[in-house]
């Protein structure tokens, strides 16, 4: 065989394994922002109005569901539940919705989204609404709100939209319109943290679990009895978040002198609803300040956490006078915190400012939210109240999740919409759609699977286990972008432990496809018995392209005759070629025949078949042998296609026909030399001798061997002297039968 593979790798760049799970934001008047292209393109879906009680500030509220591709499944907008080509789902548009902004409101709504079941496929969404209220609430309408709970599930032909729950505001009890989903991956759970209105114009914090029966309160009283401190009451959005990676709820301490107390806490989940608080906290500072101003008069606006949960952005103002609200005492700053800081004094070390070259009011700031591709995307208003046309511009921080903070630019131009179209929020959403998946694949090829780690700036340490026990020790590594050879194609589920400071963050897993490589191995070159023929297989048990040498595009070819054959495979993987050799054979035949042969002679009995061996009767073991007496030869042939024995007669004689003729003779009676005496050997050999004298006249004949010339003629010796004599002969010759005429002279002494 000869083989000459190759592989031409198809490098399939970030596959959908391990992507961040959204591709568009839908928020706003049907606002796209597509993260499939880099810079993210803007464009429109379908959107219409639940209500025309308010125009243009009415109705701003969005979410949206994706598939674990990262694909637009369906989105909640202004009240309506619209699928991913625009239409509204049957019953999807919401009784009496109103998300209304007070005239002198300048905070985000973050108040409705999707969230997945843990046991079934059904995915729940809430939203905060707001009915009529009574005389004296701003235009009508509270700012306090009720919450729906509705439950979706396709039914194979369509979504279908089923109530399930609700929360009611009560007098001026209601919740605010802000809320944070909990995905507890550890636990199994969904749940909302909300804040409650209470007497005194301060909120407490509840947590409601979400079911299949609606909203479930895991505390008996009121209050979220889990938090032992009140966190910032005055607005949720302000300093409350849930950190996917860590599984930690995030938060601010309590709107309370004096400021230097502010800290942000942390709980982490202990099963279920149920969240302690850790006793780690960080202190809120003004980044790279190192006196007393660092921690004095900071009032936090909004924030926003990135999507692996490690840095929070916080728009916030150096207070001033609070009767006096003017810059620069309420000019905007933006800090960033990182939450995976080993202490508070790494906290403050590590807190950085991002300077925006441009002095904004703070309040200008309408939201802020960290996109997939990593970058901090805010939402800058015109002026108060947002119902002016210019309320359309969205800004960025480019690299705004980047370690290397020298990375880090602004970009407070980035897109300019039409008016009444952005403002306000970007689309709510869960941690388990924010979160990056841990890994994504570079290539899924099972020969070349590499894994790039998404979380890189998340542990110092990973430990990986790609899901493939018969790989034995490489099944395991810790190198953070690794490679890996699968033994094949298939569904495999890869865990990667995050490891930080000698501790365990998190184990993070996902399944992954491995397209299988294309392999093909030829037999080795084969000799055949002519009739026969061999099945070369190149199956490859998945889709492939196949092409033979004789032009077939099957996956088997049944070769017969001799010649060279090749084979090339192709898939998404790669293509491999390889050779295959065959030879065609005849069993042995006879080869012999009965031989008459000359002893003068060098014969060669000599037979042939492919691929044999040979034993003749001499012993030899060689194709050929040289015969030298009168024998029976036999020879045995053996090849794969058979086994013959042969043999022949073969009879040795003298063949040459040698004639010797004397040159003189002596008759004289002494018994030497009587006579002119010819010798010949040979076979069938016929002659006639005629003798002349000087003068040419014939003196004797001779014709018979046996009767020699005695040099008499008529009874009477010849005179001493030189006579001529001419022979004629036919003789058997290696050449065949041959006739000669030959003339000489003899000397006769007496």
């Amino acid at each position: 065989m000869n083989r000459t593979a190759f592989i031409l790798l198809t490098l399939v760049h970030f596959l959908s394994y391990g992507q961040n799970s959204i591709d568009k934001w839908v928020f706003g008047r049907g606002q796209v922002m597509d993260f499939t292209t880099v810079p993210p393109s803007f464009s429109t879906t379908a959107w219409s109005a639940n209500s025309n009680a308010y125009g243009a500030i009415d109705g701003n509220s969005s979410s949206a569901y994706y598939t674990k591709n990262g694909e637009l499944l369906i989105y909640f907008l202004n009240g309506k539940y619209y699928d991913s080509s625009g239409a509204v789902l049957p019953g999807g548009s919401v009784p009496n919705y109103y998300s209304n902004l007070e005239s002198s409101s300048h905070y985000r709504l973050k108040n409705s989204c999707f969230l997945k079941s843990f046991n079934s496929d059904t995915i729940y969404h809430y939203y905060h609404f707001q009915s009529p209220s009574p005389t004296g609430y701003v235009n009508g309408h509270s700012h306090l709100s009720s919450i729906k709970l509705n439950r979706l599930f396709f039914d194979g032909n369509q979504w279908l939209i089923q109530d399930l729950d609700m929360l009611s505001t009560s007098g001026n009890t209601g919740y605010d319109y802000c809320s944070v989903p909990v995905v507890s991956e550890l636990a199994f759970t969904n749940q909302i943290l909300v804040g409650h209105f209470t007497v005194g114009n301060r909120y407490n914090i509840k947590m409601f679990e979400i079911t299949n029966q609606g909203f479930k309160s895991p505390a008996a009283t009121a209050s979220f009895v889990h938090f032992d401190q009140q966190l910032d009451s005055l607005y949720i959005m302000r300093g409350l978040h849930f950190a996917p990676l860590t599984q930690r709820i995030i938060g601010l301490t309590s709107f309370s002198l004096p400021r230097l107390l502010w800290r942000f806490y942390s709980w982490h989940n202990t099963g279920g609803a149920n969240y302690v608080k850790d006793p780690l906290t960080f202190p809120l500072v003004f980044p790279e300040r190192f006196d007393t101003t660092a921690y004095q008069r900071i009032q936090v606006i909004k924030s926003a956490l990135s999507n692996d949960g490690r840095y929070l952005f916080c728009v916030a103002r150096e207070m001033g006078d609070p009767a006096n609200f003017v810059l620069p005492a309420n000019s905007a700053h933006l800090f960033r915190y990182d939450l995976l800081s080993a202490d508070s004094l790494d906290f403050v070390l590590k807190a950085r400012e991002i300077k925006l070259d441009t002095v904004f009011y703070v309040y200008k700031f309408i939201d802020l939210q960290v996109g997939p591709d990593n970058h901090l995307y805010f939402i800058i208003g015109e002026g108060l109240p947002y119902t002016t046309s210019n309320d359309n511009r969205v800004s960025r921080i480019l690299n705004a999740c980047e370690p290397d903070t020298s990375l880090i630019s602004v970009q407070l131009n980035f897109a300019t919409r039409p008016p009444f179209t952005v403002y306000h929020s970007f689309p709510s959403l869960s941690s388990v759609q924010t979160l990056p998946r841990p890994f994504q694949l570079i290539t899924n090829c099972s020969d070349s699977v590499q894994f790039q780690f998404n979380l890189k700036n998340v542990p110092d340490s990973v430990w990986w286990d790609f899901g493939a026990p018969v790989l034995g020790a490489q099944n395991h590594s810790d190198v953070m972008h690794p490679w890996v050879r699968y033994p094949g194609g298939g569904s495999y589920y890869i865990t990667v432990e995050l490891w930080l400071r000698g501790q365990l963050l998190r184990t993070m897993g996902d399944t992954i496809e491995v397209n299988p490589s294309p392999h093909v191995s030829l037999p080795n070159d084969t000799l055949l018995c002519r009739g026969q023929g061999l099945t070369l297989d190149a199956r490859q048990g998945f889709a492939a392209n196949y092409l033979w040498s004789t032009g077939s595009t099957d996956s088997t070819l049944v070769a017969s005759q001799t010649g060279t054959y090749w084979i090339q495979v192709q898939n998404d993987c790669g293509t491999v070629r390889d050779t295959f050799n065959l030879v065609v054979i005849d069993p042995p035949q006879a080869q012999l025949r009965d031989t008459l042969l000359c002893d003068e002679w060098t014969y060669v009995l000599q037979v042939y078949a492919d691929s044999a061996n040979y034993l003749w009767s001499t012993g030899d073991t060689l194709p050929r042998i040289m015969p030298k007496t009168n024998n029976t030869y036999w020879v045995e042939i053996t090849n794969p296609c058979g086994q013959i024995r042969d043999q022949a007669e073969i009879e040795v004689r003298r063949c040459m026909c040698n004639v010797w003729i004397p040159s003189a003779f002596t008759p004289n009676g002494d018994g030497v030399n009587e006579s002119f005496e010819i010798k010949a050997e040979c076979r069938e050999f016929e002659f006639t001798l005629d003798v002349f004298n000087r003068w040419g006249a014939h003196l004797y004949r001779q014709s018979d061997l046996n009767q020699p010339w005695d040099g008499r003629v008529n009874g009477q010796v010849v005179p001493s002297g030189i006579y001529t004599y001419r022979i004629q002969y036919w003789g058997r010759e290696p050449e065949g039968l041959r006739w000669r005429d030959y003339s000489g002279t003899v000397q006769m002494l007496q």
